[in-house]
C-alpha cells in the first residue's frame, strides 16, 4: 500500500501530464501536469469523454490515434495544437492562447480484468520550440535590412507559384526591379543613407502593393515582385504609379537635403515560361533593356 502511495505521489509531481484514456475516449485518470506555465489542470477531465470535452473534429482525430495505437500494440507519436478555449470545463489556470504539444501514446498492459483497453497519453508542451522554429524560418527567408522576403524565399516561391498558376491557367507576373544609379548614393552620402533609402523603398513596396503581392529584396539594390493572377500590363501600370510616387515624395536625408529615388524594371508572365530560371532570365533581359533605354523605365513582354 505504501509503495502504491509513493508511486502515485511521484507520478502526480510530474511536470508533464499523463492521461489514461480508454478505447471509447473516456478519461480514466490524469497524472502529473503540475507545471502551470505549460499546462492547465486536467483533473476535471476524469470520467468525461473526448467528445464531451473537445470539438468533434479534434475528438475524432484523437480517438483515431488511440485506437490505432491499441491496434498496433506499440507506442505512437504525434503533434497537435490546442487552446484552453477549446476544452469544455477548463478552468484556464495555465497558459493562454494556442499551445503546441508533442504526444506519446502507449498501450497499457496487464490491466485489471474487465477493464477496457487503455492508453497512457503523455504530452509535452513544445510551444516555445515551435515559436523558435518559426522565428528561425522567418530569419532564413527574410532580408535583415528591409524585412522583405529574401533571395532564398524567392528561389522557393517562384517555381511553386509558377506551377500553381500554370495549373490554374492564370498569369503570374514577375517584375525585376533595380534602383537607378544607386552606387552613387552610397558613394556620395555613405552606406547608412543608402541603407535608409533601401528601407524606404521596401516600405513603399509593402504599402502600395496588394496584400497578395510578394515584394522581395534579391540583394544590393535589386528587388523582385511576384504579382499573382496579374497580367504584365496591369503590373506595369502599378509599377509606373510607384515610380510617380518616388518622384513626388523625395527621401529626406538630413540638413534639409532630399534624395529622389528612381528604378527600372523588367516584367514578364512567369506562368507562361518553362521554369523559374527561364522566367528570371527573361525578366532580367527586359530589365537590361530598361536600363539601356535611359533608366526610370519599365519594359515588359517576351525577352
Amino acid at each position: 500500500m505504501l509503495e502504491g502511495q509513493l508511486l502515485r505521489a511521484v507520478a502526480d509531481a510530474l511536470s508533464d501530464p499523463i492521461f489514461v484514456i480508454d478505447d471509447g475516449g473516456r478519461y480514466v485518470d490524469v497524472i502529473g501536469g503540475k507545471d502551470r506555465d505549460d499546462y492547465d489542470s486536467g483533473r476535471y477531465l476524469i470520467g468525461r469523454t473526448l467528445h464531451e470535452v473537445l470539438p468533434q473534429a479534434k475528438a475524432d482525430r484523437f480517438l483515431g490515434w488511440i485506437r490505432a495505437t491499441l491496434t498496433r500494440g506499440e507506442a505512437t507519436h504525434y503533434e497537435f495544437s490546442l487552446s484552453a478555449t477549446e476544452c469544455d470545463g477548463n478552468r484556464r489556470e495555465g497558459p493562454h492562447g494556442e499551445q503546441w504539444f508533442e504526444t506519446r501514446i502507449a498501450p497499457l498492459k496487464d490491466l485489471p480484468a474487465g477493464m477496457a483497453p487503455c492508453v497512457a497519453w503523455t504530452v509535452f508542451n513544445i510551444t516555445r520550440h515551435k515559436a523558435l522554429q518559426q522565428q528561425l524560418r522567418y530569419m532564413a527567408a527574410s532580408d535583415a535590412l528591409t524585412g522583405l522576403a529574401n533571395r532564398h524565399a524567392f528561389d522557393e516561391l517562384l517555381p511553386r507559384m509558377q506551377a500553381e498558376h500554370r495549373r490554374q491557367g492564370r498569369p503570374l507576373t514577375l517584375a525585376l526591379i533595380d534602383l537607378d544609379h544607386f552606387k552613387s548614393v552610397n558613394d556620395r552620402y555613405g552606406h547608412p543613407t543608402g541603407d535608409a533609402a533601401l528601407r524606404r523603398f521596401a516600405e513603399l513596396l509593402r504599402t502600395y502593393l496588394r496584400a497578395g503581392d510578394v515584394p522581395i529584396r534579391l540583394g544590393g539594390e535589386e528587388f523582385a515582385v511576384l504579382l499573382p493572377a496579374t497580367e504584365p500590363c496591369a503590373a506595369m501600370t502599378t509599377l509606373a504609379r510607384l515610380q510617380a510616387l518616388l518622384r513626388e515624395q523625395p527621401f529626406p536625408i538630413g540638413a534639409g537635403a532630399t534624395l529622389t529615388l528612381a528604378f527600372s524594371a523588367g516584367v514578364v508572365d512567369a506562368a507562361g515560361l518553362p521554369d523559374s530560371d527561364a522566367a528570371y532570365r527573361a525578366a532580367d533581359a527586359l530589365l537590361y533593356q530598361a536600363k539601356r533605354a535611359g533608366r526610370d523605365c519599365i519594359v515588359g513582354g517576351d525577352a
